[in-house]
């Protein structure tokens, strides 16, 4: 089956900054995973003949090479290092080799559910990596800017009536997951100090688009429904939200950010479509057409809830909007478009993926 670039469906809308003079040589972290293979896209397709996009993953179960399919057309302009973040001399090798003097940092363990039962996981990928990238950057001598993906998540949950987190707020993480991230996040800051690294902090809201790994929310759900099966909802979760943000909007906020944000700056990035789990079920029983097999809640099966499981989260992306971003795609939109996909491609393109597997 021809599995054609997921961008076909709902084309983005990304900006055309003014390329930096300063920069060339790109590595990103994680870019055979999700949002890595879209921020690698967006690199290659809107700016082929100014940056050298080197990606670097390991291809643990979440990543695919089928995400790297638009190298093929990006030759010249992308390529691939299979390599671990948490192996210095793997990354001190790729830095040195490819010259790099540029990094997104997007590799990391992100299913909250798996940082309760593997927690060690978690913190070899989003600390010890960090740590490793972060030192072969104060060794290897032509890294200069860092960029760090991190998470809404460190600032812990939105207490009701709040007003949603600004930069400046502190962080009070409650899961493993978002721990190893603040704590990634900090030693970013140390280094930055130490070592003149030119670094910046990227919070978004949740990310959802086609080629997500069949973990999360929104695609584990397409998965059980095209197999007949219920949709697993945290027991009490109905109600909990989150902010949603379509991954096409997510790599045009790193595109603006990296050509005309603040260095050693920290940016929130944020959606304005807060949905309740229970609309997620709802659109996505509708989208799938499962209307005629009875009711939504006839497809939910009620699952023990997390240990700890934040009611909301909530960000202010006031900083990055006054640079030039806005959100392009409605949730509604971006759902329609990744429903699509996993209808037709999700199993091709998580090689034979079945409801047993999910």
């Amino acid at each position: 089956m021809h599995l054609p670039h997921p961008s076909s469906l709902l084309p983005p809308k990304f900006t055309h900054c003014q390329p930096r003079p300063d920069v060339r040589n790109i590595l990103i972290t994680g870019g055979a995973g999700f949002i890595g293979s879209w921020l690698a896209y967006m690199f290659a397709s809107v700016y082929p003949d100014s940056y050298k996009i080197i990606i670097f993953d390991n291809l643990e179960y979440c990543a695919s090479t089928k995400n790297l399919a638009f190298l093929a057309e990006y030759k010249d302009s992308a390529s691939f290092v299979k390599g671990d973040i948490a192996c210095e001399e793997q990354v001190f090798s790729c830095l040195k080799t490819h010259k790099i003097d540029t990094i997104f940092h997007l590799a990391a363990q992100t299913h909250v559910d798996a940082s309760f039962t593997d927690p060690y996981a978690f913190t070899r990928a989003n600390v010890l990596g960090t740590q490793t990238l972060l030192e072969a950057c104060s060794k290897v001598g032509t890294v200069k800017r860092f960029y760090h993906m991190s998470t809404d998540e460190v600032y812990g949950e939105l207490m009701p009536f709040a007003r949603n987190h600004v930069e400046s707020d502190p962080l009070a993480p409650t899961n493993p997951y978002s721990a190893t991230k603040a704590a990634a996040e900090m030693l970013v800051q140390a280094y930055a100090k130490t070592y003149k690294l030119q670094t910046v902090i990227l919070r978004p809201n949740n990310i959802f688009g086609p080629c997500q790994y069949p973990e999360k929310i929104i695609p584990k759900f397409l998965m059980l429904l095209k197999h007949g099966q219920k949709m697993t909802l945290h027991r009490g979760s109905g109600l909990y939200s989150r902010c949603y943000l379509y991954v096409t909007d997510a790599a045009n906020a790193m595109n603006i950010i990296f050509h005309r944000g603040e260095e050693g700056g920290i940016y929130n990035i944020s959606s304005r479509d807060e949905i309740t789990n229970a609309r997620v079920c709802e659109s996505l029983f509708s989208l799938v057409g499962r209307q005629r097999d009875g009711c939504v809640w006839d497809w939910i099966q009620d699952v023990p809830g997390r240990l700890s499981h934040d009611r909301a989260y909530g960000v202010d992306s006031s900083r990055l909007e006054s640079l030039g971003w806005k959100q392009e795609v409605e949730f509604d939109k971006g759902l329609g478009a990744t429903a699509s996909w996993y209808m037709r491609f999700g199993e091709d393109w998580w090689t034979g993926l079945g409801a047993k597997d999910i």
